[in-house]
C-alpha cells in the first residue's frame, strides 16, 4: 500500500451558519460557497498551499511553513470581507500527516478542524506550534485565548487568535468548539510585535482520525462529544429506494422508478435541496440508522416506502421522517390503478413541500399539476429500460433501446422515452464507440428535439442536448446554452457535463467549484471522485491524482477513466512498466470495445518509451485499420498522439488532420492532453485550437 507522509502547516475553513443561511436563500448561499472557494484557490496558490478538498462550505489546506499559512489566512478573511460577505473560521495547525491511497490519516488534521470550530466569523486560531514558527514575524500580533485540552492529546495546549486590527478575537463565551478550557486566564494577553514570548513547541501527536475523501462531509469531520447535534438544512431531503414488496424479485426496477420520478418531481422545486439518485440509493441494503444516513447525506427528512404491484393495481406506501428527532412527519397509502401512477408522484411532492414549508413558484406548481396521460405497459417497459441504461452495462444497452421503441410506439407523447432514446445513441457515438459522431448525432438529435418539444421541463434532454453539441459538435457555446436550461433543476448530471466542459476548456477553477456543489448534492457518487482525480492531474498534481483515481477504483466500481488517467499520470513520470500494467488491466476489466482505442494508444507510447518497438507497430496498425473500416472510437486522434510521442510531428498532424475532418470525439481533449506537448511550438497546433473552437 503506497505512503507517504509529512509535515504541513494544516488549515482548516468552515462557513459559519451555512445551514441557517441555505434556509433563508440557498442561491445566494451558493454563491457565497462559489465567493470562498475562489479566494480561497487564490491565497492557497499565492503562499505555495495546496487544497486537498473542498467539502460543501468547509475546505482543508496544507502550506509547506505556518508563515505562509498564516499569510494565506489573512488575505483570505480581509477578501472575505467584501460583497458577497462570508462568515469564515479558519484554524491552523502544524502536525504530521500521512498519505494512504487517497485517504488522509493524523490527529493534525482533526486538531485544525477543532481549533477551527472553536471560533467566530472573520477569526483566525491557531495552536502554540503555529506561534512557535511566526513570533519572529512582527505582522503578526497575537492573542492568547487560553489553554484547552484536545482529544487525544496528552497535554492541555494553548489556542491563539490573530489580533491585528480589523480581525475579530472571540471571548471566553463565544467558543463553544470541541475542547475544554483548562484554567483560562479573565483578560486576553495580546502579544503585540515587540512583546511576543518565545513558547514551547508543542507535543508530538499520535497519528489517528481517518479521513475518508469522498465519504466524508466536511462539516462532520473529527469526532464528534456525546449528545452532540448535527444542524441540517430543514428543508432538504433525500429519498431512499423504495422497497419492492411484489411477489416477484425482478419487479425492483418498478419499485426504484416510483423512487426516481418521486426523486425527480421532488428536484423541480428550487426551495428544495434534495440529494442526487445515486448518493440516496447507495443505502439500498445498508443496516444504518435514518438518521446516520440523513447525517452523511447532510439532510433534515428521509423520504422511504415501500410499492407493490399486482397486475394492474399498485399499493404505495410512504413516509417523511425528520432524521434527527426520529418524528414521523407524514404518511400515506396510496392503493391505485397503473393508470394513476403519475398523478400519486405528483401528489406526495406536494404533500412533501408543504409539510417542509417549501415555497413552489407558479411555474413549479403548473408541472406538478399538469395531467400526463398515462398507457402502464409502455411506462413498465421505460422504467425496465431506463434502469438498464443507469446501471450502465453497454452489453444490455441494445436490449434497452429496444424496450424503448416499444415503449415509443404505445405512448408517442411521453417525452422522456425520446430523451432515453437519445441518451441511448449519444452513448453508441461516445462510450460505446460503434457508431461514427455524424451518425450518432443524425440519431441522437430528432429524439432530444422531440422530447424538448413535449416537455421544456424535461431537464435530462436538456443535459443530453448538452452533451451533442459538445461531443458531436465541438460548441462550446451550445452546450452552455443548454446547460442554462436545464441548471434550474441542479440535478447531478447538470453539474458532472458542466464540469467536463470546463475540464476540456482547461477552465480547472470553475470545476473544482462545480465538483464542489456537486458534492453537496451527491457526496457519495464514486464518480464524482473520478472527477477529481482527473481535475488533479490536469493541475499536475500527480501523486495526489493516483492516490485519489486509486481511491476511486476502492470504491468498487468500473470506471474505464481511472485506467485511462492512471496510465496518463505513469507516462508523465516516466514510469511505462506501470503504465503498461494498469492499461492492461484496464483492457481485461472492459465489457465492450476492448481495443479501446486510447488504451491502445497509451499502451504504444510505453512500449516505445522501453524499446519495444514492434509492440508499437503493431498498435498503429491496428489502429490504422480500425480509422480504414469504421473509423469509430477516435482512431485518427490516438495515431497523432502515437506519432507525436514518437517523435514524427508531420505524420503526427496528418492523422490530426484526418481526426478534425471526422469530426472525432477525442479532439476535445486536444487542448488539455499532455501528450500533445511535443506538438505545442508548432504553428499547425495553434491553428488546430482555434478551428475546434475553445473558448
Amino acid at each position: 500500500m503506497p505512503q507517504s507522509r509529512r509535515l504541513a502547516a494544516i488549515m482548516f475553513t468552515d462557513i459559519a451558519g451555512y445551514t441557517a443561511m441555505m434556509q433563508r436563500n440557498e442561491k445566494e448561499g451558493l454563491k457565497k460557497v462559489h465567493r470562498f472557494s475562489e479566494v480561497m484557490e487564490a491565497n492557497a496558490s499565492a503562499n505555495n498551499g495546496e487544497i486537498l478538498e473542498f467539502r460543501g462550505d468547509g475546505c482543508l489546506a496544507v502550506f509547506n511553513s505556518a508563515v505562509e499559512a498564516m499569510h494565506a489566512a489573512k488575505s483570505i478573511q480581509e477578501s472575505l470581507k467584501e460583497e458577497p460577505n462570508v462568515p469564515l473560521r479558519i484554524g491552523i495547525h502544524i502536525g504530521d500527516i500521512v498519505f494512504t491511497d487517497g485517504n488522509i490519516y493524523g490527529d493534525g488534521v482533526n486538531l485544525a478542524s477543532r481549533v477551527e470550530s472553536m471560533g467566530v466569523p472573520g477569526s483566525i486560531l491557531v495552536t502554540e506550534r503555529v506561534i512557535h514558527d511566526v513570533k519572529s514575524h512582527p505582522e503578526f500580533e497575537m492573542a492568547s485565548l487560553g489553554k484547552f485540552q484536545f482529544k487525544n492529546v496528552e497535554k492541555p495546549m494553548e489556542v491563539f487568535a490573530l489580533a491585528n486590527e480589523g480581525f475579530v478575537v472571540p471571548k471566553a463565551e463565544q467558543m463553544k468548539g470541541k475542547a475544554n478550557a483548562i484554567d483560562n486566564p479573565t483578560d486576553q494577553i495580546s502579544y503585540s510585535k515587540t512583546s511576543m514570548p518565545i513558547l514551547k513547541s508543542a507535543l508530538g501527536l499520535v497519528i489517528g482520525g481517518l479521513l475518508i475523501w469522498g465519504l466524508v462531509n466536511f462539516l462532520n469531520l473529527g469526532d464528534k462529544n456525546e449528545g452532540e447535534t448535527v444542524s441540517h438544512i430543514e428543508k432538504s431531503i433525500a429519498v431512499l429506494p423504495f422497497r419492492n414488496m411484489s411477489n416477484d424479485s425482478t419487479q425492483e426496477y418498478f419499485s426504484d422508478g416510483i423512487s426516481e420520478d418521486i426523486l425527480t418531481n421532488l428536484a423541480r422545486i428550487s426551495d428544495l435541496k434534495v440529494i442526487a439518485r445515486t448518493s440516496s440509493f447507495s443505502f439500498r441494503k445498508s443496516a444504518k440508522s435514518l438518521t446516520e444516513i440523513a447525517r452523511e447525506l447532510g439532510v433534515a427528512h428521509i423520504l422511504e416506502g415501500s410499492v407493490r404491484r399486482d397486475k394492474d393495481k399498485v399499493r404505495i406506501t410512504t413516509q417523511l421522517v425528520h432524521a434527527e428527532s426520529g418524528s414521523l412527519l407524514w404518511a400515506e397509502e396510496f392503493n391505485r390503478s397503473m393508470e394513476d401512477i403519475f398523478a400519486v408522484q405528483q401528489e406526495v411532492a406536494h404533500e412533501i413541500s408543504r409539510k417542509l414549508d417549501a415555497k413552489l413558484s407558479s411555474e413549479e406548481s403548473e408541472v406538478l399539476k399538469r395531467e400526463i396521460e398515462l398507457n402502464p405497459e409502455a411506462y413498465l417497459l421505460f422504467l425496465k429500460a431506463r434502469k438498464i441504461l443507469t446501471n450502465g452495462n453497454f452489453s444490455e444497452f441494445e436490449h434497452a433501446s429496444e424496450l424503448l421503441e416499444t415503449a415509443l410506439k404505445l405512448a408517442p407523447s411521453l417525452s422522456t422515452i425520446y430523451s432515453e432514446l437519445g441518451y441511448y445513441y449519444l452513448s453508441r457515438g461516445t462510450a460505446l464507440g460503434d457508431l461514427t459522431p455524424g451518425i450518432a448525432k443524425a440519431k441522437a438529435s430528432p429524439y432530444l428535439q422531440k422530447a424538448i418539444s413535449l416537455d421544456t421541463n424535461n431537464s435530462d434532454a436538456y443535459v443530453y442536448q448538452a452533451y451533442s453539441s459538445l461531443w458531436l459538435d465541438w460548441d462550446f457555446a451550445g452546450a452552455e446554452k443548454a446547460l442554462e436550461k436545464a441548471k434550474k433543476h441542479q440535478e447531478e448530471d447538470y453539474f458532472a457535463s458542466r464540469s467536463l466542459l470546463y475540464m476540456y476548456a482547461g477552465q480547472l477553477g470553475k470545476v473544482d467549484t462545480l465538483l464542489a456543489e456537486l458534492s453537496i448534492i451527491n457526496p457519495l457518487d464514486p464518480h464524482l471522485e473520478v472527477m477529481k482525480g482527473m481535475s488533479l492531474f490536469y493541475k499536475r498534481d500527480f501523486q495526489k491524482a493516483i492516490q485519489q483515481l486509486k481511491y476511486a477504483q476502492s470504491l468498487n466500481i468500473f470506471e474505464y477513466d481511472t485506467y485511462k488517467f492512471l496510465a496518463k499520470i505513469y507516462l508523465e513520470l516516466h514510469q511505462y512498466g506501470e503504465a503498461i500494467q494498469v492499461l492492461e488491466n484496464g483492457l481485461e476489466q472492459m465489457r465492450v470495445n476492448m481495443n479501446t482505442p486510447y488504451m491502445l494508444a497509451e499502451k504504444a507510447i510505453a512500449h516505445y518509451k522501453v524499446g519495444q518497438r514492434k509492440e508499437t507497430e503493431l498498435i498503429i496498425k491496428q489502429l490504422q485499420e480500425n480509422w480504414n473500416t469504421t473509423k469509430v472510437g477516435s482512431p485518427a486522434f490516438f495515431l497523432g498522439l502515437i506519432y507525436a510521442n514518437i517523435g514524427d510531428s508531420n505524420t503526427a498532424f496528418e492523422w490530426l488532420e484526418k481526426s478534425y475532418e471526422d469530426h472525432e470525439v477525442e479532439m476535445l481533449w486536444l487542448k488539455m492532453d499532455p501528450l500533445t506537448k511535443p506538438l505545442h511550438d508548432d504553428p499547425h497546433y495553434k491553428n488546430l485550437l482555434d478551428r475546434v473552437g475553445f473558448p
